[in-house]
């Protein structure tokens, strides 16, 4: 069963904590990470009336939209690349400076205590955007190695963003979860037939952590 998966081409990703997994085909995978995942989060910062670059968010819908139909083109992707990383740049901007507010206050920066990286802390909260990201890049979907790495930065500094937000204003971090759960559904929505799970390898979510650990941010 397994075998016919991976000659089908579908990826797992991770849903939850528990390591609960949807099997998605690769151009879903593209698409929710581009067109669903960082639109969701990226509208954190649009509804919180920061200076974000406006419309981002429904631009990357647009374009997740094409790549899964097949029809993105080129130059189009060079410029939803563009205008990813300005508002990536942006947000890693109002990051930092959320940062200094906490350490002004002689705190650590509470996820890096916990996990000690950004990295680590998206991979124990994060796990579908992690492993889409490490299936996206390796995919021989049309989507660039450049696009994916803007999309998931911008994640990362969104993401980090609002937990020292949270923490600064001592609250939870209610958008935040509520961006990423609906972003799951569309996981839920999409994913195809799990296979047999004794076919399944023991080391295939050992051996995904680790590439997804890989990866820089």
């Amino acid at each position: 069963m397994e075998t016919t998966r991976q000659a089908s081409g579908l990826v797992p990703l991770r849903i939850d904590d528990r390591g609960s997994l949807a099997w998605l085909r690769p151009a879903d995978v593209v698409c929710w990470l581009v067109g669903y995942a960082a639109p969701d989060f990226l509208e954190i910062e649009e509804r919180s009336g920061s200076s974000l670059i406006p419309g981002t968010a429904e631009v990357l819908r647009a374009h997740g939209t094409r790549l899964r139909r097949g029809t993105a083109k080129p130059k189009a992707e060079a410029e939803v690349v563009a205008r990813t990383r300005r508002a990536r740049l942006e947000v890693q901007e109002h990051a930092a400076r959320a940062g200094k507010v906490i350490e002004s206050s002689r705190m650590a920066v509470w996820f890096l205590r916990e996990h000690g990286s950004v990295g680590g802390m998206l991979e124990a909260s994060f796990p579908a955007l992690v492993d889409a990201v490490a299936a996206a890049r390796s995919s021989g979907e049309d989507c660039s190695r450049e696009l994916v790495d803007e999309v998931y930065r911008a994640c990362a500094a969104i993401i980090a963003r609002s937990l020292m937000l949270a923490q600064i204003n001592a609250c939870a971090p209610t958008q935040l979860n509520k961006s990423y759960a609906r972003s799951l559904e569309t996981l839920v929505l999409w994913q195809q037939p799990a296979p047999d799970a004794a076919a399944l390898p023991a080391v295939a979510a050992s051996d995904k952590r680790s590439a997804s650990h890989a990866a820089a941010l």
